[in-house]
């Protein structure tokens, strides 16, 4: 019927010539090397972090980081230097710790017998064991106090609900108990008139007002051993002691670099809210029109109304457990994600709800270590802050990565597609593959890859910390319309370098060659704009130096592979270009940075 039939031999090479076209489509649209490079720059962000006494456990924590924009941090410790020194005292009146009446003198050594921390020397060395609270009543007493003589009976532990300590001690055969506690809890468990009591609370808010944190005394005797439920009722009031935790000197300058990269910072305590947020305002979390609140305070707010009022909020005082929890929920329902700073055994449920759990690597009991995200090897609210600057670094760089690789990709994918479609146009008709698969493996696994490292080890940029957080809902492919541009633009070079080659020069192995000098250099010179949105010609485009080198190494191997007798031919099928063919490609190549410095300039204009 005149209909022609292929040979076997023609319809064999139609269908391998078909099999090779896929296999190129499909190696040049899969980035080989993306999962290596993400998991590496994961990898090594978390040991610069380790570094910069922030250990993080979990590697998706990295990019939580990055987007963090509320720090719910306790006080002690973290905001403050942990070093409690006694300052004041009221027994009759508020006073300094010299020329101290017998009264005075007894009422250091109660405080100090109602402690768990100790003091010894082994071997010429001090041995400090305890809360630094407990530590600064033992220094007290024992620079200005009585030596301790009193055995201790029976003990009830401190606890965050009761915020009261009480021990018994055995005297002149009788059992005193000793409590220990909040000025406000302490006072209204007192039987003292009224007068005595309202004149404790005044010097107690003085002492507060001037961020002293304040613990009262109280006793109750006893001539048998007493029951536990008998010994915090009705007992006598005896006095109060002021110490100071200095706030750290770094820590105000890095809440206010927190606060221009749009993260608020919010002070968690068990202090009395008077000291807090004395605290809070010298530090500058708490500013005018922002409120503090207690416990009690808050446990009569309903959740609707918290939830509508919780950015109001900057300091929560004499707080427990649970109430460290429902904070945290509240911000996250909210919308922000959360980091929660701890130490202890209760505060491992809110280490566990926020999004980024801190815990601290000194005084961090286990528990809270293991339900935390990240650990504070120096218990310093700064190290938080940085980390947030080190986690937007990683997570830009890990987006730089993606962006340079699937670009790239696709780029190579629209020149293998936009020279088939080619072919079907008679003036074109002449046009083969542009790149066989090892040309693309090649340029994925060994070309790209190296730059793509590069990008992953950029420090920071300098004003990573200007801009405001990420969004938690925004893609992580929100550049994508970005990528998919500069891919075609990468494809649309490489394909004209082969179009060149192939008409120009008359050669489909010369055609071949350019479209692959023209494809890795044009990636090469890629990388430095995908390194900043600023302009590449910065003073600070060359200070990566492992780009530098992934550049160089890159630019060296695909002359190598061009140029190398026997390798380029045999194995490549390569045609060592001269002068013109190669001006060629690389001024090809250079379109990019010129393309992409006109689109930087418009973003700038456009934002300005």
């Amino acid at each position: 019927l005149g209909i022609f039939k292929p040979s076997d031999k023609e319809m064999g090479e139609k269908i391998l010539e078909a099999f090779k076209i896929a296999v190129s489509l499909a190696v040049a649209a899969i980035p080989e090397g993306l999962a290596t490079v993400v998991t590496i720059v994961l990898a090594i962000g978390v040991e610069k972090m380790a570094k910069n006494n922030a250990i993080v456990k979990k590697l998706p924590a990295v990019e939580t980081l990055g987007s963090t924009n509320v720090i719910c941090s306790d006080k002690t410790g973290t905001l403050t230097q942990n070093k409690m020194t006694v300052v004041k005292l009221y027994l009759t009146e508020l006073k300094d710790l010299k020329d101290l009446t017998e009264n005075e003198k007894t009422m250091l050594l109660y405080f100090a017998t109602c402690c768990d921390a100790s003091i010894n020397f082994e071997d010429g060395k001090e041995i400090r064991i305890g809360d630094p609270t407990e530590l600064a009543l033992l220094d007290a007493n024992n620079l200005y106090g009585f030596e301790s003589q009193l055995v201790r009976v029976l003990d009830l532990p401190f606890d965050s609900d009761r915020k009261l300590m009480t021990t018994v001690v055995e005297l002149n055969g009788k059992y005193l108990a000793i409590t220990k506690g909040a000025p406000d809890i302490v006072v209204s468990k007192s039987i003292n008139n009224q007068d005595l009591l309202d004149k404790a609370l005044e010097a107690n808010y003085e002492m507060a007002t001037n961020a002293i944190r304040v613990l009262a005394l109280a006793i109750k005797w006893f001539d048998t051993l007493p029951d536990a439920d008998m010994l915090e009722q009705n007992m006598e009031f005896i006095g109060l002691i002021g110490m100071i935790d200095p706030a750290r000197e770094e820590v105000k300058d890095a809440i206010a670099v927190a606060t221009q990269a749009g993260i608020k910072t919010v002070m968690i305590t068990g202090d009395h809210v008077i000291t807090a947020k004395a605290i809070a305002k010298q530090l500058g979390i708490l500013h005018d029109g922002e409120l503090a609140i207690t416990s009690s305070e808050l446990a009569k707010i309903s959740d609707e109304e918290l939830y509508r009022d919780i950015e109001k909020y900057r300091v929560y005082a004499r707080v427990s457990p649970n109430d460290k929890v429902r904070i945290v929920s509240m911000w996250r329902q909210k919308g922000y994600i959360a980091a929660m700073t701890g130490d202890g055994v209760n505060d491992a449920p809110a280490l566990k709800k926020a999004d980024i759990g801190c815990a601290m690597g000194i005084t961090g009991t286990d528990v809270s270590k293991e339900a935390a995200d990240m650990i504070l090897t120096d218990d310093n609210f700064t190290t938080i802050v940085e980390a947030v600057k080190q986690g937007r670094g990683i997570f830009s760089n890990i987006q730089k990565c993606v962006k340079y690789l699937l670009s790239s990709n696709i780029g190579e994918v629209i020149t293998i597609f936009v020279a088939l479609c080619l072919v079907l146009i008679p003036f074109f008709s002449k046009l083969d593959t542009p790149l066989s698969p090892i040309h693309l493996l090649w340029i994925n696994l060994i070309t790209d890859s190296l730059p793509a490292f590069g990008l992953g080890m950029e420090e920071p940029e300098e004003d990573v910390m200007n801009r405001k957080p990420r969004s938690a809902k925004e893609s992580f492919f929100g550049l994508m319309g970005k990528i998919i541009v500069e891919g075609i633009i990468i494809g649309l070079l490489t394909l004209s370098a082969y179009i060149i080659g192939q008409f120009a020069f008359n050669d489909h192995a010369i055609g071949q060659t350019m479209a692959f000098l023209t494809l890795s250099s044009t990636q090469l010179f890629h990388a430095y704009n995908v390194k900043s949105d600023h302009s590449i010609f910065s003073k600070h485009t060359f200070d990566n130096k492992f780009l530098n080198m992934a550049f160089i190494i890159g630019f060296a191997l695909q002359i190598f592979v061009i140029y190398c007798p026997g390798l380029n031919t045999a194995v490549f099928k390569f045609s060592p270009l001269e002068i013109a063919p190669l001006a060629i490609s690389i001024g090809l190549a250079l379109l990019i940075v010129v393309i992409m410095e006109i689109s930087k300039l418009i973003s700038r204009l456009r934002n300005k």
